[in-house]
């Protein structure tokens, strides 16, 4: 049993969204102040208020443009989907009457929230609800506290970016709190150390005679109050019931060549937080060491805080091993490399509201009538890995794994009728955007070559090669409009992999994309990759070719007014080509970037030397160079 999804409504800067979550791992990334840590606190206040007799703060609510005051806000709304396990007799038991079958088992649980005018208060509202989100009527369930059950069946943590250990440590934590309450000495064990600390106490006070004094005159307390001769007065270092000697426990780290005991706290922040997420991990074996269903939930802010880069590599290990459901979010490029890509939520604004992209498992499509059920299913078993059928309602549902080929629609379209024409049309497209095992370990690899810097990009700018890679971001800077500053990843595909799985990714996780292409066969390889997932008038804005005979990125640059550049290099190189008096300017112009192309990946670099020695003037930048870098800079902005 796992929260599978949470929809959110009116919540801080969120007015609308539905993120779904992974069974195991799911990792949240984004730019700053796009809703991160806000779906962390929407989850973690829809789990803890309920039954706590508090509401959300007055700023958790959204207040709509021309409204300036919170009471003025809209209603909060958070909705849970828990997803169970199918043969789950214990759980039909414990939850019976809230199960909804949709066919797959799932709880809905919806927490919403208000400003009441008359109360003067703001009233919150729990309800289980349907599979058509209608409110179920649950004073029963109330009755058997089936909130109760939900929330102690999956005990839910939450750690912020601010790790602050003494927090964390202190007897009221949940977690360090709950690890003492678990402790319980044993009786025989507790005498021994009674006797020991008693004798210690002792010896701390024979060390100071002003304290046997100090002693001696308390003595006259006895009287004062006529208390028995049962009655002492000691003095107690260190105390000597149980409880209180655990809860005093600390955890210190030591040196043992110097003999020096520091406590946690006083230790750096990245130490605290390592320190702060390897505890919860313990706790959470204490009290679950058999947990094969992962029922527990940790949401995490920023794990990579103040780390370095091997330590938040190590860090991803030990989150990966802890037997729970974690949600995460991140800011670090090393984390996200490691992460699977199915794990990732991207977080965007578009049009002042926050989406979320993410790489699809499966793609789902309903069919008018379920008469088709038997005939289409009968398809499908043919090929279980590929799609699956099933009825829901009235309807078919076709759910495909991989993506469709052509002769695959054509024979849905026969099977399923013009009437279905549209449905499967659309299937057929959604399905392109699917990735199989093999595209997923590929682009693992390209977020791991690029250290997952492209994953936090606000565009992509594609180009054939190294060379364009090394100079276009010189050129960018000529221009004034530097790549880092706008957000821009320059990605140089065909040595890190295909156009076509980079530009499918970014269809799928919303990134803005521009691609450069060379006029030669790999180029028209390029072109027929990405119409596999894209129409050809999608992208005649998107695939920018050099013009006239030029066919790739060294010939364009030569044939507009950088053959003196080129020549200047292969010379340096000792390389020395002359003109001779029966070869045309554009002969010799051929054979100087023939030259250059032997090793134009050495000679990029110097060409980018060459370009700010010479201090370089805009006036001199090749058009189409001045439009891919211009028209990246307005898709990185929005434009």
């Amino acid at each position: 049993m796992y929260l599978e999804e949470v929809t959110i409504r009116n919540f801080r800067g969120i007015q609308e969204l539905t993120i779904p979550f992974s069974k195991d791992t799911t990792v949240i990334i984004g730019e700053n102040n796009v809703g991160k840590t806000s779906i962390l606190e929407a989850i973690r206040l829809g789990m803890k208020l309920p039954g706590s007799g508090m509401s959300f703060d007055p700023y958790d609510y959204r207040v709509e443009p021309g409204r300036v005051h919170e009471h003025q806000a809209v209603e909060i709304c958070i909705e849970f989907t828990y997803a169970l396990p199918e043969e789950s007799p214990v759980y039909n038991t414990k939850f019976e009457g809230i199960i909804q079958f949709t066919p797959e088992q799932k709880i809905f649980l919806r927490v919403k929230s208000l400003y009441n005018h008359h109360k003067r208060e703001y009233a919150l509202t729990v309800k289980f609800l349907n599979h058509d989100r209608q409110e179920l009527n649950d004073e029963e369930f109330q009755k058997d506290n089936k909130l109760h059950e939900l929330y102690t069946t999956i005990p839910s943590f939450f750690l912020s970016a601010l790790r602050d250990i003494r927090e964390q440590l202190h007897i009221n934590s949940p977690i360090w709190g709950g690890v003492l309450r678990g402790i319980i000495p044993n009786a025989e064990s507790m005498l021994e150390i009674h006797k020991d600390i008693k004798n210690m106490n002792e010896s701390i006070v024979r060390l100071d005679p002003g304290l046997e004094k100090i002693k001696a005159k308390l003595e006259t307390l006895k009287k004062i109050l006529n208390l028995g001769k049962e009655h002492d007065v000691v003095f107690r270092a260190i105390p000597l019931h149980p409880w209180e000697l655990i809860s005093n426990l600390k955890l210190v780290l030591t040196d043992s060549n110097e003999d020096v005991e520091m406590p946690l706290q006083r230790h750096g922040q990245g130490t605290q937080s390592m320190a702060v997420l390897l505890l919860l991990q313990a706790y959470m074996q204490l009290i679950a060491p058999d947990n094969k269903e992962n029922l527990a939930l940790l949401a995490l802010e920023e794990p990579e805080a103040n780390l370095y880069p091997h330590a938040i590599r190590s860090l991803k290990h030990q989150i990966k091993q802890m037997k729970c459901q974690k949600i995460i979010t991140t800011h670090s490029p090393y984390f996200v490399q490691i992460a699977d890509p199915s794990e990732l939520r991207l977080l965007r604004r578009v049009n002042n509201q926050t989406v979320v992209k993410f790489i699809r498992d499966e793609v789902v499509s309903e069919l008018n009538g379920d008469v088709l059920h038997e005939k289409i299913k009968s398809h499908a078993d043919g090929m279980p890995q590929m799609m699956s059928v099933d009825r829901y309602l009235w309807n078919t549902r076709i759910t495909y794994k991989a993506p469709m080929s052509v002769s695959e629609k054509r024979d849905l379209m026969v099977l399923c009728g013009q009437e279905n024409t549209g449905a499967i049309e659309k299937l057929f497209w959604d399905s392109q955007l699917l990735f199989t095992k093999k595209e997923r370990q590929d682009i693992s690899s390209y977020v791991q070559r690029f250290r997952g810097e492209i994953l936090f990009a606000r565009a992509w700018l594609l180009a054939e090669g190294q060379s364009e890679s090394i100079v276009l971001p010189t050129f960018a800077e000529i221009m004034g409009k530097n790549l880092d500053e706008h957000g821009i990843s320059l990605i140089d595909f065909r040595n890190n992999g295909k156009a076509g799985l980079f530009v499918k990714l970014a269809k799928v996780l919303g990134f803005p994309w521009i691609l450069l292409n060379d006029k030669d066969e790999q180029g028209r390889n390029t072109e027929e990759e990405i119409l596999k997932v894209y129409k050809k008038d999608e992208v005649v804005d998107l695939i920018i070719e050099y013009p006239g005979v030029c066919k790739d990125f060294e010939e364009y640059l030569g044939n507009n007014g950088f053959i003196d550049y080129m020549e200047e290099i292969i010379r340096e190189k000792g390389i020395y080509c002359i003109q001779s008096d029966h070869e045309s300017d554009d002969e010799y112009g051929k054979r100087v970037i023939t030259l250059y192309q032997k090793h134009k990946v050495e000679y990029a670099y110097r060409f980018k030397e060459l370009l700010i020695e010479k201090q370089c003037d805009v006036s001199r930048i090749p058009d189409k160079i001045k439009f891919i870098i211009e028209r990246s800079v307005e898709l990185a902005n929005g434009k």
